[in-house]
């Protein structure tokens, strides 16, 4: 839309300055028509007409084909429809040696682009098909290279003279016979982005940057944005290579991204500035390449785990000065439910009234690398409903009776999983309650932590740990009870003496954890730790986390 938005404009508008010379397309009119286009001062020639002479008379075409000729050889460009018949230009008959069966002129004159048709909004070859499905015309083609180059077959056009006075549609208009003024706008549009420019650097810019297409009919379609940028001396790019279209991530983990990019010009002063964006979480990243930086070889690459859930639009945008491309790929970030399982009570375990009962659970989520949560855990009794939220969570108050004990560990996207074991709380006068056991729960560190180790003595490489527990008993003074700390690798055993404070049955020991020679080749190693409680009456309770020693491999 141009000037007083009414009408539709060329390619080329307002950048070529059009001469209309009439023909009535018959071989000497047509001669005297491009001759004196050329003798005008015309640069690029379009000729939206055709014939097919049968080849027994193809040497009537011999003048016009050596007029094509020679205006080529002076320096213009001539563009020629394909023609419309959905046919072969190229087609041959073959006794001995072969000859073509038609010439079509001017598509085939020495000198002229041929220009082919595509389909609308498509890369093939452009086809009419009937209300019952037969072809019957489209843009020809060539099968040795008799027709060059396509564009556009559908295009939009707006008013005719031919119409009503007063009527101002627009619409849809089809033939290769637009298709090849279209290719030859293109060629105005390379020459005033650069008029040092050759007849034949031109068509050679044209051709170098023109798309390629996947269908066999198409050798090549216009691609007049690189084109230009060609022949100002910018040639540029942005190809996002990483991740892969279409592709699926996990949430919280990191994706990776990468866009090749090339950008020479003459303007050794054009810094590049590319901006990474997603149509869920906005501009991801911004980042400027100094002037001197471009080159073929030039790429941006980064990482991020922060992308939300769902489908993304990621949009690579490359500006430099005037000059913006961008690339464009969809991916889709995946939450998937975590992982969660109940570690204490064991299933099937017996309590007495007012005994301690320790819910442990562990839980992880690929989505969630940094843990998830102490909000995450919840446990709810089939008989006593909600028992509180963490990965520990202590209880002495539930009610005589068969439980099931559930812990379910939720997402930050809402998903879940949930896992139960089944306890007896026994009633009062159970004979096994006369004599309840002690309480023994291990406080800290959480079951899974891990440490770093710190040294090396004779014992090997060590972490220094500090422990906590709690224990207590019904009957017993907490003074009266044993107490000890131990490990399960017997370079560590028992962890010396701990403190036990009488008042609130608070326990701690620190003590040196060593690495087995095992873990050490493989970089970890996992002690079960044991906090022992045993009553006066011989009653025994113990609790028992696993921790991990780390070390660099």
């Amino acid at each position: 839309v141009s000037d007083n938005n009414f009408g539709i404009v060329g390619v080329a508008h307002t950048v070529g300055d059009p001469i209309a010379l009439y023909t009535s397309y018959d071989f000497f009119v047509s001669i005297g028509s491009v001759l004196l286009a050329r003798g005008a001062g015309a640069q690029v020639i379009n000729m939206s007409y055709g014939a097919a002479v049968p080849a027994a008379f193809s040497w009537t075409v011999l003048p016009f084909e050596a007029t094509t000729a020679a205006v080529r050889a002076s320096g213009a460009l001539l563009f020629a429809s394909a023609g419309n018949a959905y046919t072969n230009v190229d087609d041959q008959s073959c006794f001995i040696f072969c000859w073509e069966n038609t010439f079509h002129t001017p598509c085939e004159n020495a000198g002229v682009i041929c220009v082919g048709g595509l389909e609308w909004n498509s890369q093939e070859r452009a086809a009419s098909v009937n209300s019952s499905g037969d072809i019957v015309g489209g843009s020809n083609r060539g099968t040795r290279g008799g027709v060059h180059i396509f564009a556009p077959y559908r295009v939009y056009r707006g008013q005719s003279p031919n119409y009503m006075a007063g009527d101002t549609t627009t619409g849809r208009i089809n033939g290769t016979s637009f298709s090849s003024p279209y290719t030859a706008g293109v060629a105005v549009l390379i020459w005033a982005a650069n008029p040092s420019l050759s007849a034949n650097q031109v068509w050679n810019i044209m051709r170098n940057t023109a798309h390629t297409s996947p269908d066999p009919d198409v050798p090549r379609y216009v691609n007049a944005y690189d084109a230009v940028l060609q022949a100002m001396g910018t040639s540029a790019r942005v190809d996002i290579v990483l991740p892969a279209n279409n592709s699926t991530r996990q949430k919280g983990q990191p994706v990776s991204f990468r866009a090749d990019m090339g950008l020479v010009t003459q303007d050794a002063g054009l810094p590049l500035v590319i901006r990474w964006s997603s149509n869920v979480d906005g501009v991801l990243r911004t980042q400027t390449y100094t002037p001197g930086a471009g080159s073929n070889g030039l790429f941006d690459q980064f990482s991020i785990s922060t992308l939300s859930e769902g489908a993304h639009i990621i949009t690579a945008r490359i500006t430099a000065g005037p000059l913006i491309l961008t690339d464009q790929i969809n991916i889709t970030i995946q939450n998937n439910p975590p992982n969660g399982e109940i570690t204490q009570p064991s299933n099937g375990e017996s309590f007495c009234p007012g005994e301690q009962v320790a819910l442990r659970g562990t839980g992880s989520d690929v989505n969630q690398p940094g843990g998830l949560p102490e909000s995450a855990f919840s446990w709810q009794s089939s008989l006593n409903g909600n028992l509180g939220t963490g990965t520990l969570v202590t209880r002495t108050d539930l009610a005589e009776g068969a439980h099931t004990i559930t812990l379910r560990v939720t997402d930050d996207g809402g998903l879940f999983v949930e896992d139960s074991v089944n306890i007896t709380i026994l009633a009062a006068d159970n004979p096994a309650c006369t004599d309840t056991p002690p309480s023994a729960l291990i406080t800290s560190p959480a079951n899974g932590a891990d440490f770093w180790v710190e040294a090396e003595d004779d014992d090997g490489w060590y972490a220094t740990i500090s422990f906590s527990g709690e224990v207590g008993d019904l009957e017993d003074n907490i003074s009266d009870l044993i107490v000890t700390w131990s490990s399960d690798y017997v370079v560590d055993g028992d962890l010396g003496t701990p403190t036990v404070n009488p008042t609130t049955g608070v326990t701690t020991i620190t003590a040196r954890l060593h690495m087995r020679p095992e873990g050490v080749g493989v970089g970890q190693d996992i002690h079960v730790i044991t906090l022992y409680v045993e009553d006066m009456d011989g009653n025994v309770k113990t609790d028992t986390i696993q921790v991990i020693l780390r070390i660099l491999i």
